[in-house]
């Protein structure tokens, strides 16, 4: 009994954590209503920091987002921007052909997520957007949030999280940027 308990231990301790990573407003939008992050562009950044997003990229071996985001990140100028990760679209569209950048899943997301976690080498980015958070959330698929506050305030959008909900964080670690930019990593208690 004690060899199970320990394996179960071990096996844990290895499967890989999902991370939300977002930059959000100050007043909780992740995006526009239409999808657009050019508020993004508004936030002083004299010093070119890059907010640890290099060191957390390298951190991670996939992705995860939304039919939406992904729809949204094809509009940036410049090459797909996840290139060294495998991709997954969330949607709940007909079956999307599959291409050099993404993978498409329709079928039991949760079930998908949780095969995912427990084979990893790395960690998974849950790129967003709202819907596909919420459904993570309720899931309990999230392990970890790490959100970008950022100095602004964009009056409406889409928020974090889709629709009501209420779960307790843990914090782990605060930073505060010189150009006002909040850092807060979380972790969702059990």
């Amino acid at each position: 009994m004690e060899l199970r308990a320990d394996f179960e231990l071990n096996f844990i301790a290895m499967a890989g954590k999902m991370i939300l990573y977002s930059a959000i407003s100050a007043d909780g939008y992740i995006a526009k209503k239409d999808g657009g992050v050019s508020w993004l562009e508004q936030i002083p950044n004299p010093d070119k920091e890059d907010f640890g997003y290099a060191a957390f990229y390298e951190s991670v071996e996939s992705t995860i987002m939304g039919h939406n985001t992904y729809r949204q990140i094809e509009t940036f100028d410049g090459p797909f921007p996840y290139p060294d990760t495998k991709n997954y679209v969330i949607t709940h569209r007909e079956r999307m052909e599959e291409n050099d950048n993404v993978s498409f899943i329709s079928d039991d997301i949760p079930g998908f997520v949780k095969s995912l976690k427990r084979n990893p080498k790395k960690d998974i980015w849950l790129v967003g957007g709202s819907q596909t958070n919420l459904l993570m959330l309720q899931n309990d698929l999230i392990d970890e949030v790490i959100l970008f506050m950022m100095p602004i305030f964009i009056g409406d959008g889409i928020p974090l999280f889709g629709s009501e909900y209420e779960v307790p964080l843990q914090l782990k670690q605060h930073e505060i940027y010189s150009n006002g930019v909040v850092e807060v990593r979380f972790e969702l208690k059990t």
